[in-house]
């Protein structure tokens, strides 16, 4: 009868989207019998699996901790199977390193939401620790990985790792699985050769492969299952071939493949192969090109990302260009003598071209492993900035609608003595809506190129957001003058007097960390884990803005690129405290009615209480301690810096002076061991911290961040710290904290040389002043 078609169906005229069905006259009765046998036998398949899976539901319901899985991973560059085992909450596993022919021994707890597990020996040692979200593993069944961070025994770098999820084994006839025995490293197997994936010819060359990969993680469909399959089937050295054939012709597929938990091999991994040994610099594996400003050659926290000095440079310029575009643009804002300040938003606009030419500055001298990520951003935070000032009144963004009413609250009452504080409030509100709101989204769109292009992490632009401490401290010095400046020439006596009491209250140096209770470092680092927060859920967004002619364009005003990202977000989600006007008024008549004390009452009110109870913290453990995570320590040690604005410096708190140093200086020891602790200190201030404490204490903090922190310190955040210790007041205690600074900093002539110049121009201090 031949073949008939469904011609019931439609056509577009480009797509053929009828189906041809062959009918039944055309099979014999033997072939029909065959198929409708076929077809029972799948139904009787299909049906048994749809049973056991029933039944396997049914079991994780009524034991949901009661399991085990078998996961694939690699720990300090080592492939290996973690097995991992819950019975009724009881955590542990085995993790067998197949290459070197030994099983270690994984013990379990549950604390605070996240798991720890502690990996040991056969002897017992304990090697490091393996650190996950509780809620996390709890979707491990369902996206069939997770990640997680690797802690060395002893301190040593953090390493992020993913686990694969190869098979769950539930015991549901009581049958456990059991654990592989724990022995020590015997003589290694050898490792037999994994057999070629179906459909794969014998001979392909490499490029064909890396295509056939490329294609299939780009499929939406079960493509990225097939190449997760296919790169697990290569020897190592065929895997790490195709990958570095992705990560140059391919970029986009390569960080595909390492979003599958797939890398580049270690060095082991390498040499083990008999491969030429890897590079050791970051130069020498190509992706650091020409002599841009890197703050370190050889230890970047990712070398797969390109540095390019021909990319910085127009970057770069286009910064250099933005800031005369700022400065221009805080100058319409005054009056054509530049005596009046007719718009309050010209507080934050002013302050933002201060912190540009600082951004540029310390790109300029080697404060940034990425300095040219840093000018993307540089230019994402100005066009979100922008885009609202230039928007009207209802296309704004709602942060910024409200900052700017703050802006025109405060100008409204010009008239009423107290001028500092409406500045500083209407200025505030802008800091806080571009900290908490535009940040995060710019951090996380620039990320996403980076991801994209290089296989790049959120976490590996993180020391450089956190080394800004320097920029801010700078923006606030050029602000306070600009703020005293002009209160000179449209202010009254009161006013300029209570902006002398800033400076001499030691408050210029803070004024950008903690202005009316509203601290920047804790919103900075809320921001940054709100970027991570967004990236880890699928939330970064659509990026609104493209390169032209090296200047952003395109608005965010234009469509809602707010309410799904990062006002969507699951934790920490960004408020308008502090940025609306409504409790303006009050802030004002608090410095009308307490002068200069206004400040001290605002920061110590419920000081006593908050002191307290951090300090009922000590009694936690250091093994505890060390498993909170960097954002857990930071905030600690920021919560007691709260009253430190007013010189409170815990004194009269109910937990005694010693007790809570004591508890600090375990906060700090403890990131030493888990080595994050540059980035710890980084977050809070060296300066402000170190205030903190006093006698003894006060200097074994020094001594610990004279070996471990300030030699690691970039120039122009040293001359910072230094700085900010001679502001200080010429006490011999703050000139001997100077001291410690500048010598452990300027270990090389030609970085003593240059601070020297830094010291001298920038801030007017001669070493001499504090060198005995």
């Amino acid at each position: 009868m031949g073949r008939q078609y469904d011609h019931g169906r439609s056509y577009d005229g480009h797509r053929h989207v009828s189906s041809y069905r062959p009918h039944r006259e055309e099979l014999s009765p033997e072939q029909q019998r065959a198929l409708e046998q076929h077809r029972e036998e799948y139904r009787q398949r299909q049906a048994a699996r749809e049973a056991e899976q029933a039944r396997r539901q049914a079991f994780r319901e009524k034991h949901p901790q009661r399991w085990t899985y078998v996961c694939q991973t690699s720990i300090a560059g080592q492939p290996c199977t973690l097995t991992l085992r819950s019975l009724d909450g009881e955590l542990e596993g085995r993790v067998s390193y197949p290459a070197q022919g030994y099983v270690t021994r994984l013990e379990g707890r549950l604390e605070e939401g996240s798991v720890t597990l502690t990996e040991r020996n056969a002897q017992g040692r304990r090697l490091g620790e393996l650190r996950l979200e509780a809620r996390d593993l709890g979707r491990l069944l369902e996206r069939g990985h997770l990640p997680a961070r690797w802690r060395p025994a002893g301190g040593g770098r953090v390493e992020e790792v993913y686990l694969r999820l190869e098979r769950e084994h539930l015991p549901l006839d009581g049958n456990l699985l059991t654990l592989p025995e724990v022995v020590a490293a015997p003589a290694p197997k050898a490792r037999p050769s994994p057999s070629r994936p179906q459909g794969q010819p014998a001979g392909e060359g490499l490029e064909r492969k890396a295509q056939r990969l490329a294609e299939n993680l780009a499929s939406a469909g079960g493509g990225r299952a097939a190449a997760a399959a296919e790169l697990a089937a290569y020897p190592d050295a065929e895997r790490e071939g195709v990958l570095r054939y992705l990560q140059e012709k391919a970029p986009k597929a390569f960080a595909e493949a390492l979003r599958l938990g797939y890398s580049l091999l270690p060095v082991a991994g390498l040499q083990a192969q008999s491969a030429p040994p890897p590079a050791r610099t970051w130069r020498e594996t190509g992706r650091l090109k020409g002599n841009p400003p890197v703050r370190s050659e050889t230890e970047p926290p990712n070398k797969n990302i390109v540095e390019d000095e021909r990319e910085y440079k127009a970057m770069l310029a286009s910064a250099q260009a933005l800031l005369q575009e700022q400065r221009s643009r805080a100058r319409r804002m005054l009056s054509p003598d530049a005596k009046q300040v007719l718009d309050y938003r010209y507080w934050f606009a002013q302050v933002y071209g201060h912190v540009t030419e600082n951004e540029i500055l310390f790109a300029q001298e080697r404060t940034y492993y990425y300095p040219t990520y840093v000018l993307w951003c540089v230019l994402y935070f100005d066009k979100l900035y922008e885009d609202n000032l230039r928007a009207v009144a209802g296309k704004q963004e709602p942060h910024w609608r409200e900052a700017f009413k703050t802006a025109t609250a405060q100008k409204q009452m010009e008239g009423i003595p107290g001028q500092v504080g409406k500045i500083v409030f209407s200025l505030v509100a802008s800091m806080l809506a571009h900290i908490r709101f535009d940040l995060p989204r710019a951090e996380a769109w620039v990320f996403e190129r980076y991801r994209d292009a290089y296989g790049a992490r959120l976490e590996d632009f993180r020391p450089d957001f956190f080394a800004m401490g320097g920029v801010f401290d700078n923006a606030t010095r050029q602000m306070f003058a600009d703020i005293e400046r002009l209160l000179r020439l449209m202010g009254t006596s009161f006013d300029v007097e209570l902006a002398k009491l800033f400076k001499q209250g030691g408050l210029s140096e803070h004024a950008m960390r903690d202005l009316l209770g509203a601290s920047m470092n804790r919103e900075r680092l809320a921001t940054w884990h709100r970027a991570e927060r967004m990236v880890a859920e699928g939330k970064a967004g659509e990026d609104p803005y493209r390169l032209q002619n090296e200047r952003l364009v395109g608005d965010v005003t234009r469509k809602d690129h707010l309410s799904g990202t990062v006002g969507a977000i699951g934790v920490n989600r960004p408020g308008l405290e502090g940025i609306t006007n409504s409790n303006a008024v009050d802030h004002v008549l608090g410095y009308l009615k307490a002068g200069n004390n206004a400040i001290g009452s605002l920061l110590l009110d419920g000081l006593d209480d908050l002191i307290g109870g951090l300090v009922g913290q000590a009694s936690v453990s250091d093994e505890a301690i060390r498993s909170w995570d960097f954002y857990k320590r930071s905030t600690l040690l920021m919560e007691f810096q709260k009253g430190e604005i007013a010189q409170a410096a815990l004194l009269g708190s109910p937990g005694s002076p010693g007790l809570a140093q004591d508890f600090m200086l375990r906060i700090v020891e403890a990131s030493r061991q888990i080595g994050d602790l540059v980035l710890l200190i980084d977050s809070v201030d060296a300066y402000s911290l170190v205030r903190l404490f006093d006698g003894e204490r006060r200097e074994r903090l020094e001594r610990l961040l004279a070996r471990e922190y300030y030699p690691k310190l970039t120039l122009m955040n040293a001359a910072n710290q230094i700085a900010k210790w001679m502001e200080a007041g010429t006490e011999e205690i703050n000139k001997q904290s100077a001291r410690i600074v500048y010598l452990y900093s300027a270990q090389s002539p030609e970085k003593k040389t240059r601070l020297d110049e830094v010291l001298t121009q920038r801030y007017n201090i001669q070493p001499k002043q504090f060198l005995r």
